[in-house]
């Protein structure tokens, strides 16, 4: 009767135990998981990553095109006008040195980026590093959503 008992309760404390391992869980992917990085992609497709002292990824997300409207109304977004073609296109070009030195095919074309579109750009340019400031392509991650692929490609680049 004894062991049934220690048994019970040794069950509780561990069924107490999971659930407070899956609630932390949880919340530590809400608290840590890219915001950028709508949710509802049907397909994830790595194609470049680098850690070290330098790091570098390039990953591809796919999505549909009932996805659209949550990316382009997205707040953390902005969408792509004229005026922001040639900055965006800046980082993608800059981004294609890491390919250079390896054996895998650079295959964004800087030519899908258009007006009404949608983009993310995060950079330290400009913020102090010792007695020296960043510079634009120092560190910088940019997210970008080509509505007519419905593809979001991101980019991340720190030297």
């Amino acid at each position: 009767m004894k062991s049934i008992k220690k048994l019970g309760i040794m069950i509780g404390i561990m069924v107490i135990l999971s659930v407070i391992i899956i609630t932390t869980i949880y919340f530590l992917e809400i608290l840590f998981r890219d915001k950028n990085i709508i949710k509802g992609y049907e397909k994830k497709e790595e194609k470049y990553s680098v850690n070290g002292m330098d790091s570098a990824e390039y990953t591809k997300y796919y999505y549909t095109d009932n996805d659209d409207k949550k990316i382009l109304e997205n707040a953390n977004y902005e969408i792509v006008t004229a005026e922001d073609i040639e900055n965006i296109q800046s980082y993608f070009e800059n981004f294609k040195k890491w390919f250079s030195a390896s054996e895998k095919v650079y295959d964004f074309d800087i030519n899908v980026i258009k007006e009404g579109d949608a983009f993310s750009i995060k950079t330290l340019e400009g913020k102090a590093i010792g007695q020296t400031f960043y510079q634009k392509y120092d560190n910088y991650t940019i997210y970008y959503y080509d509505r007519n692929t419905h593809i979001l490609y991101y980019l991340h680049d720190q030297i």
